[in-house]
């Protein structure tokens, strides 16, 4: 359940920032409109880290991971401006609750260069977390 709590504190709150905002979420049918930008949120967990021996207390980590798909030809400013606010709303050392399961926002996101993917343009912020579990 760890990870399932983990994607649904990050999709709620990636959801306040803008709930107009079209997204992707996954496995949902999802046809985009050609001209309108939407967002595709994944959870990429990494390998469980296990600090301790002999318990049952293992660390989850990995990068919670938000495409933006903005119409090419449109220039950077938007898509920028989205990326940064989803940047600003994710901040280092965010603490969200999930059926009681504490997820930490690890480091600043990063927002890496936008390049051309399925004839829009497209910009990946990446979100590092961790959460504790202690079953």
């Amino acid at each position: 359940m760890s990870e399932i709590n983990i994607r649904k504190a990050f999709e709620k709150r990636l959801l306040a920032l803008d709930t107009a905002f079209a997204t992707a979420w996954p496995n949902v049918e999802f046809d985009p409109v050609l001209g309108v930008p939407y967002q595709k949120p994944s959870l990429l967990p990494a390998a469980p880290e296990n600090p301790t021996l002999g318990d049952g207390y293992y660390r989850e980590v990995g990068v919670f991971q938000v495409l933006l798909y903005y119409p090419l030809g449109d220039g950077p400013d938007n898509a920028d401006l989205k990326a940064l606010a989803i940047k600003n709303h994710f901040p280092r050392a965010l603490k969200m609750t999930e059926a009681g399961q504490v997820i930490q926002v690890m480091l600043t996101p990063t927002i890496a260069p936008g390049f051309e993917s399925m004839e829009r343009w497209c910009i990946p912020i990446s979100i590092n977390y961790q959460s504790e579990v202690n079953p």
